[in-house]
């Protein structure tokens, strides 16, 4: 008895998961046409380019110190390799459409396509960028006010062991510290 109930439970439980919609070819296409649609593949493509960027301003800097150049060559080309391996746009970008495929039902993915397609999408897409910039700022401006809070709280607190400058969450770059 206390089997049939385990089983039937582990039923009820994975049933919805095993009925799942497969990732057919169509889910995918429809899948990788909103991810064109709505900019993560122009996201990924400059998120890839800037890891690769910093990838060789941190081989330059730790490479450029080795005593034998000739090996730290062929260390970056092994680094470069394994970047670019693991960096693959057009990878990635497959797998991202198994994301969205695995997540939405092949009439859900339409519909998706459908409002990109649709004026109210067009005027989405195009405004986006904007909105995330403001969005940050927004965020950025929230951040700055916490931080000036917090450091005016901590001054009054523990007033010898606070910096006159600190940073709870960092944004871009952290400024050095003063030295008084």
């Amino acid at each position: 008895m206390k089997n049939t109930v385990i089983l039937f439970l582990l039923t009820l439980i994975l049933s919805p998961l095993c009925a799942q919609e497969e990732l057919s070819a169509e889910k995918l296409k429809v899948a990788g046409e909103i991810i064109e649609l709505n900019g993560t593949i122009q996201n990924l493509k400059r998120a890839v380019n800037a890891h690769a960027q910093r990838c060789e301003v941190l081989m330059g800097k730790y490479l450029s110190r080795a005593k034998d150049q000739n090996a730290a060559e062929k260390v970056k080309t092994e680094l470069r390799k394994a970047i670019d391996s693991e960096m693959n746009t057009a990878k990635i970008q497959e797998e991202i459409a198994k994301v969205y495929a695995g997540r939405f039902s092949l009439e859900e993915l339409k519909a998706i396509a459908a409002f990109y397609h649709s004026p109210a999408g067009q005027k989405m897409l195009l405004l986006n960028p904007d909105l995330t910039l403001q969005i940050n700022e927004l965020l950025r401006n929230h951040s700055k006010t916490v931080d000036k809070k917090a450091v005016e709280i901590l001054k009054r607190k523990v007033p010898t062991q606070v910096p006159t400058e600190a940073h709870f969450m960092p944004i871009g770059k952290i400024p050095a510290q003063s030295s008084k």
